[in-house]
């Protein structure tokens, strides 16, 4: 095998690596938005039926406690999404430096 095809093939496996992770980068991401989201739609104030006022404030008192906890859950998901998604980022930025500085070796003319 020349040393052409090698680096063809190189180039080849780093540009696999590299789309590979992009896309997990991706992935992290959107799990990330989908987090920001649950978070967002606690803020939706309860829809009650109640009868009376006093029974309408009670609901939405419980349904305060209960968003409040929840958010807390959710913040620490997301949290540790931020921790995967920058992981993610950096393995993504190395591979992509990878795959460009074999297509720099291998795109070089030979003498």
């Amino acid at each position: 095998m020349t040393q052409q095809k090698r680096l063809q093939a190189l180039q080849q496996i780093a540009r696999l690596i590299r789309d590979e992770r992009l896309l997990a980068l991706q992935r992290a991401e959107a799990d990330r938005q989908t987090t920001r989201a649950r978070i967002a739609a606690l803020d939706a104030p309860a829809s009650s039926d109640a009868t009376s006022l006093a029974a309408a404030q009670r609901v939405d008192m419980l349904y305060a406690v209960w968003a409040d906890r929840r958010r807390a859950q959710l913040n620490q998901t997301l949290a540790r999404q931020t921790v995967t998604k920058l992981e993610h980022e950096a393995t993504a930025r190395q591979a992509f430096a990878k795959d460009m500085a074999i297509q720099a070796l291998s795109s070089r003319k030979r003498p």
